[in-house]
């Protein structure tokens, strides 16, 4: 029974390691008051390892992406993944998000 246990909590602190190189994702809409809407999203990671596959929001050619990084006191180099899209409406952002595979 012990053995089992361990294993389990082996897996789970192998998981959990697997899951911290992916990059810190921040999405943010503004609604304009036309009614249309800016997606932004904003990834940044201490590798430049950004796969548009890893992302939860499609983001495709339309996009408007633009990469940086920064360099920190202690040398420590944070890379940025910025895309961004101007939609015509709510529901044009809601199409977009039911039609992606």
């Amino acid at each position: 029974m012990k053995t089992k246990t361990l294993l389990k909590s082996i897996v789970v602190m192998l998981l959990l390691a697997a899951a911290c190189d992916e990059p810190e994702t921040v999405v943010t809409n503004i609604v304009h008051r036309d009614g249309s809407v800016t997606r932004i999203v904003e990834m940044k990671n201490s590798k430049m390892n950004f796969k548009t596959s890893s992302l939860q929001v499609p983001v495709d050619s339309t996009w408007t992406i633009s990469d940086s990084l920064a360099v920190g006191s202690e040398g420590d180099t944070t890379f940025f993944r910025r895309a961004e899209k101007l939609f015509s409406s709510a529901e044009e952002l809601n199409l977009a998000y039911k039609c992606d595979s």
